[in-house]
């Protein structure tokens, strides 16, 4: 019972101050509603609007009929109906604007390079560290309102980044690191 607590206290611990960077409008495509709801729960306590859909045939239809609504989507690759991959690349067809983050335990090399090639902003391999996940989206935030909303181009983060980025969010371990003997 104790590490429901715990996890609720950690989920909604706003991880920026709400002056920084306007929250994001974010759309939410994952099939397992725990997963959903977490990552759900713990974003609208940074500040952020969040809807959820199930499948990516749901996300599709929300995102060309709400055009320019989202600035995020958020996307599971292993989905019912539709996968990322191709989810991702009707979007791309359709000219979608906002950021796409793929969130996913199936991110085979394949899937990435198809990822990579669609131009996906990032991809977050399952399980993932929510403080990470978190960090991610706060440097999407601030980069967007460092833009002017007419000069607004895609920002692509290369794996590189998104490791430095998941690095720095998280905390301090207390235990010693491990060393090379001379």
């Amino acid at each position: 019972m104790r590490e429901i607590f715990r996890f609720w206290n950690e989920s909604c611990t706003p991880m920026r101050p709400m002056n920084q960077s306007p929250p994001l409008n974010i759309l939410l495509a994952e099939d397992e509603r725990s997963v959903a709801f977490s990552i759900s729960f713990a974003l609208k306590c940074d500040g952020h609007k969040v809807e959820t859909v199930n499948d990516g045939e749901e996300a599709l239809a929300k995102l060309i009929v709400e055009r320019g609504v989202f600035d995020l989507l958020i996307t599971d690759n292993n989905m019912p109906r539709m996968t990322g991959v191709e989810l991702v690349r009707r979007l791309r067809d359709a000219s979608f604007r906002g950021k796409i983050l793929v969130l996913s335990a199936h991110l085979s090399a394949e899937n990435r390079a198809a990822y990579e090639a669609l131009g996906v902003d990032g991809m977050i391999p399952k399980p993932f560290d929510l403080h990470q996940l978190r960090a991610l989206i706060r440097q999407i935030a601030e980069d967007r309102a460092a833009i002017p909303p007419g000069q607004r181009n895609p920002i692509r983060l290369s794996l590189a980044r998104v490791e430095r980025l998941f690095r720095s969010a998280l905390p301090e371990s207390d235990e010693p690191e491990e060393r090379g003997t001379k």
